[in-house]
């Protein structure tokens, strides 16, 4: 880099204060200029991530819990259980059961039979959950709130690839998922009204507590079939929990 300037004398013939202050306001510029180019931050430089790989397989060893004889629709209150046991939470199924979000919206059939008004399971649990009268479910969102009040840490899922429930399951943390009684897509869908507009469902609804994965299959404790850490194809197991929104809580 080259600097030009005119060199102004003084009377004695020497350079002036000046000039000489100027070559060296010159000379610390340059100074900087390289320090900066060499040691400075290069701009545009393309970031790296390093992305965390989760172990091929893994099983968790959390507590099984029967729904029934108590809570025959209760299958989220029990599986929230679960969970909140595993996380340390001393609590069991009855007061999760009494506790959790409710939809009192009463039930309306039409002359057949069929379902025409009834609550939204995502404002609460819809019916009756001990199975003493009709009952459906609760989903995710209400659940979540819920859950909060025992863990702070809780996360809702929900929407998240698949590969987030393995991850989770990878910290030691397992994961309240929503599929259906078989673990696959519903064979059957039906929809009525509720107070805040029409609901598409199924009554083949299940949630169980995904406990462990491996490359084929997944793992869970069902409160139904009362089978702990429960071995399910995993391609079969990701249909269902797509068709039932991808719903899924940890912490």
């Amino acid at each position: 880099m080259a600097v030009g300037f005119i060199l102004w004398l003084n009377s004695d013939g020497e350079p002036s204060r000046t000039v000489q202050y100027g070559k060296e306001v010159e000379r610390k510029k340059m100074e900087q200029t390289l320090t900066k180019d060499a040691t400075g931050p290069k701009k545009n430089a393309p970031s790296v991530k390093v992305e965390t790989k989760h172990p091929a397989s893994i099983m968790l060893d959390a507590p099984l819990i029967n729904q029934n004889p108590e809570l025959d629709n209760g299958c989220e209150a029990t599986s929230l259980t679960m969970l909140l046991q595993y996380a340390g939470v001393s609590v069991d199924k009855m007061e999760v059961a009494r506790a959790m979000p409710k939809d009192k919206t009463p039930l309306k059939r039409d002359r057949n039979g069929k379902i025409v008004y009834w609550g939204n399971p995502n404002s609460g649990f819809v019916g009756d959950v001990t199975g003493k009268n009709p009952g459906y479910a609760i989903y995710h969102g209400p659940l979540y709130m819920f859950t909060r009040f025992y863990l702070k840490t809780a996360v809702d899922l929900t929407n998240s690839p698949y590969k987030k429930l393995e991850q989770k399951l990878a910290q030691k943390k397992p994961v309240l998922v929503w599929t259906t009684n078989h673990y696959d897509v519903p064979r059957v869908w039906q929809q009525w009204d509720t107070p805040s507009g029409p609901i598409r469902t199924t009554r083949e609804e299940h949630a169980v507590l995904l406990v462990g994965y491996d490359s084929k299959y997944v793992y869970v404790n069902d409160p139904l079939s009362y089978r702990k850490q429960q071995r399910i194809d995993k391609n079969k197991f990701k249909r269902g929990w797509q068709a039932l929104g991808r719903q899924a809580i940890s912490y």
